[in-house]
């Protein structure tokens, strides 16, 4: 059996019998022989290979290519750039935890994505960040929605003002500075008479100072004497 050298009591060169013992697990040019490799060291072909095992890159971390998908993400999140969704299609090739800012208004799978929305990848299918924080409808008008008087809310106050004709607000003389104004009632022309001859007889109609006049008239005499006075 091959053996280190016994300084002093071995027989032959010295140098001979630390060959002997060196050729066991070394070849010819100084290099380890393949049967001397340790069981289940892996080899520096398998560096970053499939079934290998992961490489370190130029800051000693691992490649996230050679992360396997469940365990590089585990909740986060990988920005892919920027998604036109205009034209109504998803991404292609995407993993798990993949994101893309949208930059084009469209609508995937029936979900309106507008521009500043995150697309993401959970492995299986897509979900939808809303980030635009919009209005989405008013009063079930989308899109640039002009606030004219179609799109006023119903009240029921408001619609009883608009539709009554006496005073809905309850205004009052106070509330146009007419507080120390009384409260007699007027004339109206309508309800004056001009007739003369008072011949309507009406309960509801005031004969006018004329038609006071004219009838009086008629009624005196225009000239009379009072014990040999004349009356005019």
């Amino acid at each position: 059996m091959s053996r280190l050298p016994n300084p002093g009591g071995d027989a032959g060169t010295w140098g001979g019998i630390l060959n002997d013992y060196l050729s066991v697990e070394h070849n010819a040019d100084g290099t380890l022989k393949k049967s001397a490799v340790i069981t289940g060291a892996e080899q520096s072909a398998n560096k970053g290979a499939a079934g290998g095992y992961a490489e370190l890159d130029g800051t000693g971390k691992v490649p996230a290519s050679q992360i396997p998908i469940t365990a590089a993400t585990g909740g986060s999140l990988y920005y892919q750039g920027t998604f036109n969704a205009a034209p109504g299609s998803y991404p292609g090739s995407s993993n798990q935890g993949d994101y893309w800012v949208i930059s084009g208004q469209g609508t995937l799978g029936g979900t309106v994505y507008r521009v500043g929305d995150w697309l993401t990848y959970n492995g299986t299918g897509w979900n939808k960040v809303d980030n635009t924080q919009l209005v989405s409808s008013v009063n079930s008008a989308t899109g640039a929605i002009d606030l004219s008087n179609t799109y006023e809310a119903k009240n029921a106050n408001i619609q009883a003002h608009i539709a009554s004709s006496s005073n809905p607000h309850s205004t009052t003389k106070s509330h146009v500075g007419l507080s120390n104004v009384t409260n007699d009632a007027q004339l109206k022309v309508a309800d004056l008479d001009i007739d003369g001859t008072l011949a309507a007889n009406s309960d509801t109609k005031v004969p006018s100072q004329k038609a006071v006049k004219t009838y009086a008239d008629t009624k005196v005499p225009q000239s009379r004497t009072v014990n040999g006075q004349a009356l005019t």
